[in-house]
Formats: structure tokens, sequence, C-alpha cells
């Protein structure tokens, strides 16, 4: 099985997207049909995982690779 983490550097970024994105996604429910508020994507590539965290309220995007773990 292959394990994902945000590492907690990043963690800052990612609380202060999801309290920029609060009121995008306070009409999402939280989990209960499937959907949740903010989706994270990661895609690995040959030097490092590129992260990123998704509002599904609003569908912005942002990276919060920590590039100092690569």
């Amino acid at each position: 099985m292959i394990e994902f983490k945000i590492s907690d550097k990043v963690e800052p970024l990612v609380e202060d997207f999801k309290e920029r994105h609060k009121k995008c996604t306070d009409e999402l429910p939280m989990a209960t049909d499937g959907k949740y508020p903010f989706t994270y994507m990661f895609t690995p590539g040959g030097v490092g995982t590129i992260v990123k965290i998704k509002c599904n309220g609003c569908g912005k995007e942002e990276n919060i690779t920590d590039f100092d773990n690569w």
C-alpha cells in the first residue's frame, strides 16, 4: 500500500486554504453522501511528490508541496 503524507511544515498552508474557502464549502455535507469539502491530490514524480489541495465548493486548487523534502 502506498501512503501519502502532508508534512507538518505545510499544515499552516492547509489551514489557511480551508479558512479562505470556508464559505464555499459551508453547503457541502461532511462525507454523508461521499462529497467532501476538500480534496488532496498527490502526484508522484521522479524527484518528489506534488501535493495540491482543492476546494470542492468553488474548484480552486493550491499547490502546497513541501519542496524542502525533495
